[in-house]
Order: C-alpha cells, then sequence, then structure tokens
C-alpha cells in the first residue's frame, strides 16, 4: 500500500511538472527575428467613396505561423486620420504589446470616412497602419478615392432649375419636381440615390446627355457585393422615378438608369399629351418592373431595356410607340429569379385586388427585339380573375425579332416578325450582358426601312441604313 501510494505522489509530482513547463513555454514570447508574422494584405483599397460618409469595412488578417508566441510591440494608424481601426474588437488608433498566441491570428478592421475638399473630381486619401514586432516593421497602406458631392436633403423643385454636372448629385431621401416645375439635367449628369431615395415627377423632367456623357440615375454603393458582384449591378439600390399623374413633356435621351426596385412608373395622364419620351438610353436591372405605363403615353426609340425581375415592360391601356429598341431579360441571382414575360400588354391596370378597365389603344413594337431567357417573352392579358375586360386591345410587332409561344402568332397582330430565333446578343451571362448583335444574326437587314429613315443613327452613333438595308434592335451590326 505504501508503495503504492509512493508510486501516484511521483507520478503527481511528474504531471504537475511537466503541465508547468508547458505552460511557461506557452506563456514565452520568441525573440527569433527569423519567426515572423505574416500578414494578410500590404494594401487595403477603399472604393470611391462621397465625401461625408462612412466606408463600409475592409478586414485583414495578422498571423502566427510559429510554434510560439509572438508579441507583437504595436498597432498604429498613422497619417491624416482619414480612417479608423477596430484591433481585435477594440476601437483604437493603436494598440501595444499585444501577445499572438502560436498558430494562432488576429483581425484588423478598417473604415475609411473622408472630409469634403470642395473639389470637383475625385481625389485620393492615403494613411497608413505601421506594424511592429520581433524587430521587424511593417506596413499597411490605407487608400480610397474621395468624391465631393453636391448633397440633397428632402429638395422640392419649385420652379424651373437647370443642374450641371460639376459635382455628382447625392440623394439622401425623396426630390420632388412640383407641378408647373421643370428640372433639366445637363449632359455628364450623375445622381447617386442612398436605399430609399426616390425620384418624384408632379412637372417636368428634362434629361438632356450626350453618347459621350449620358445623365446617370444609380444607387450611391461604389462597393462589392461579392468579389465577382459590385453593388452596381445589383437591384433594389434605390427605389426609381414616378411620373405623377398630370406630369408630361418628359424627356430623357442618352440616360441610364439602373439597379431600381421599381423602375420607372408612368401614373395615368391625358392621352392628348405624350407624357415621357425615351431615347438613346439604357433602363436596367429593376428587382420588379423596369417601366410600367398606366394609361399614358410613351415613346421609346434607339435604347434597350434589360434585366428585371418582373417584367421589363408593363404597358396598361394608353399609346405607345417601341421603335428600334432592344427588350431582353436574363435576370439571373443566387437569392432571386425572374417572374413573368419581358413585355406584358393589358386594356386593364391591375390594382392588386382588382383591375381598373382602360383601353390599350395602341401599342407598336416595330424594328425592335424582344427576348429573354424564357421560352415565351410576350403576355397579352385582356380579363382579370377570369373576367373579361370589355375594353379595346390594340397592338402590333412588325419587323421585330421576338419569342414568343407559337400559338398565339397571327397575321393581325404579328406583321413580318421573326420568331424564337436567338438574335446572338454578344454576351448574355450573369453580370456580363451585351446586347449589340453578332454579324450572324436574324436581325441583320430585315427592318422596316421606312421606319428606320425616321431614326437614321443608332445609339452609338453608327448609320441605320446601309446599302438600302437597315438592321433590327438598337445596334447596328457592325460585320466581323
Amino acid at each position: 500500500m505504501y508503495r503504492q501510494r509512493t508510486f501516484f505522489s511521483f507520478f503527481f509530482l511528474i504531471c504537475m511538472v511537466w503541465i508547468g513547463f508547458s505552460s511557461c513555454e506557452d506563456m514565452m514570447f520568441s525573440t527569433n527575428p527569423n519567426q515572423r508574422i505574416h500578414i494578410s494584405a500590404d494594401t487595403v483599397s477603399f472604393d470611391t467613396l462621397f465625401t461625408g460618409v462612412g466606408s463600409t469595412t475592409k478586414i485583414f488578417n495578422i498571423y502566427n505561423p510559429s510554434k510560439n508566441r509572438i508579441k507583437i510591440d504595436a498597432i498604429e494608424l498613422v497619417g491624416a486620420t482619414h480612417y479608423s481601426l477596430n484591433i481585435n474588437g477594440v476601437l483604437t488608433d493603436a494598440l501595444h504589446d499585444i501577445s499572438l498566441k502560436a498558430n494562432d491570428s488576429m483581425r484588423i478592421f478598417v473604415q475609411a470616412y473622408v472630409d469634403p475638399s470642395d473639389q470637383f473630381t475625385p481625389f485620393i486619401v492615403k494613411d497608413s497602419i505601421i506594424i511592429r514586432s520581433n524587430t521587424h516593421t511593417y506596413k499597411v497602406v490605407l487608400q480610397a478615392y474621395g468624391q465631393d458631392a453636391y448633397r440633397v436633403s428632402k429638395r422640392q423643385i419649385m420652379a424651373d432649375t437647370t443642374w450641371l454636372a460639376e459635382k455628382p448629385y447625392l440623394i439622401l431621401d425623396t426630390l420632388t419636381i412640383a407641378q408647373g416645375a421643370t428640372l433639366t439635367l445637363s449632359e455628364g449628369v450623375s445622381l447617386y440615390f442612398v436605399k430609399h431615395a426616390s425620384l418624384q415627377v408632379y412637372g417636368t423632367l428634362k434629361a438632356k446627355g450626350i453618347q459621350s456623357k449620358p445623365v446617370v440615375f444609380r444607387g450611391d454603393r461604389m462597393d462589392n457585393m461579392f468579389d465577382n458582384l459590385p453593388y452596381d449591378k445589383v437591384p433594389n439600390q434605390w427605389q426609381g422615378i414616378r411620373f405623377r399623374k398630370g406630369s408630361a413633356h418628359n424627356e430623357l435621351n442618352y440616360v441610364v438608369v439602373k439597379n431600381t426596385n421599381q423602375g420607372i412608373v408612368l401614373d395615368s395622364t391625358s392621352l392628348d399629351v405624350l407624357a415621357l419620351a425615351i431615347s438613346n438610353s439604357i433602363i436596367n436591372n429593376s428587382a420588379t418592373n423596369l417601366i410600367t405605363a398606366s394609361h399614358t403615353v410613351m415613346h421609346i426609340s434607339n435604347s434597350v431595356v434589360y434585366n428585371a425581375g418582373q417584367s421589363c415592360l408593363v404597358l396598361q391601356g394608353g399609346k405607345y410607340n417601341v421603335v428600334h429598341s432592344t427588350i431582353a431579360n436574363y435576370f439571373s441571382f443566387p437569392w432571386v429569379g425572374r417572374k413573368a414575360t419581358s413585355v406584358l400588354l393589358s386594356n386593364y391596370i391591375n390594382l392588386g385586388s382588382q383591375a381598373m378597365p382602360v383601353p390599350l389603344l395602341e401599342a407598336n413594337f416595330i424594328n425592335s427585339i424582344v427576348y429573354g431567357s424564357w421560352s415565351n417573352e410576350v403576355s397579352v392579358s385582356s380579363s382579370y380573375l377570369n373576367q373579361k375586360i370589355e375594353e379595346p386591345l390594340v397592338y402590333v410587332f412588325k419587323n421585330s425579332v421576338i419569342k414568343i409561344s407559337p400559338a398565339t402568332i397571327n397575321d393581325t397582330n404579328f406583321l413580318e416578325i421573326i420568331a424564337n430565333q436567338d438574335p446572338k446578343f454578344n454576351a448574355t451571362k450573369p453580370y456580363n450582358y451585351d446586347f449589340t448583335l453578332q454579324s450572324s444574326s436574324p436581325a441583320l437587314g430585315n427592318a422596316d426601312n421606312l421606319v428606320a429613315a425616321e431614326y437614321p443613327i443608332d445609339m452609338l452613333g453608327r448609320q441605320r441604313l446601309f446599302n438600302d438595308k437597315a438592321d433590327i434592335g438598337a445596334y447596328v451590326i457592325i460585320a466581323e
């Protein structure tokens, strides 16, 4: 019994000594200069930021790949303090005497904030983080581009006003054009809308871009959602543009409207006046419809309308012309797919719980393309909840390339169309779209020449008629 107790006592002593040595070894810092920390980035870059608005958070890591603890003498932010740090959960500009365990890591969170500078063009701001450990000094460069902007908050345009392209306009909530007032946007003007912001037009909007300097309506995020997906290509970044009842004589020429929730909405107006003319423009990437028009008058020419979670174009009663335009829907994101055909025509306004009958007096699609990822891209509806709507429903597709169910084609509404033949767009892969056409496209030379002569230049400034022939769609085909 005595021997047994002596053995266990000796064994216990050996274990305690071993634990003690292990603990001491774990607490020891390596001072060997050859045992170095590794840093996941030597530069942390931010996309262009509006001055006065903080950035999203960027992260980099510090690793200890050795078998011993390493002491980090200091992590310090140096420079003009355009940045803030969170070091392993501590919000500070400097942290000293940090112990980093063997085979462990720590995270550094970085945010940028650029003060206004009263400059018209983007400017770079740089700081750096200095890290010192084991006689070594490491430097991580921080850089961001700042952009001054006119900040617009709850603005009502009450009188005729012109905005110039000196600096971007950052729209922080609702921008309203009052009845009787006109807002003119000169070439190159860019409007950046925050998440819940919108443009409400009771008066008149005239966006007068040119090919080299379009007027741009977009969300304010300029960073990436994923490495391969910038927010610039993500829908639902802002609400959209709504032309309210009575708004008329609106013009969008060489305009880009993108990444909205509700796209462009036109409320009911008199059918004796043109409510909206869209020309040489790109309207794309809406979470719901791209253009919803209800009992109004609208012309679309030389334009590309593409990618919507629902329809690209909803025409509910009214009078419309769509000429030399491309309507395409290849909307696809990992978290949501599309829910409707590219074009929806009806003789009623869908109010959700009921329908308001309105006559569709004309909807002319001439020399245009309607195509997409579904087997049918055109829907025509004259009944609601199985109730027939007794209003005119007049429409025609002429000299157009369209994707449509063969059973719906007739000689009254479809004239000289090219049905269900791939128009041969140059690119329709997610996030990479190019709706110019390959030289083998069936759109080549099949437009109505008389109509084409009224639109002699395509949206890229190229002559439309060549050898007395014209191509269907917004773009002239360039021979390979």
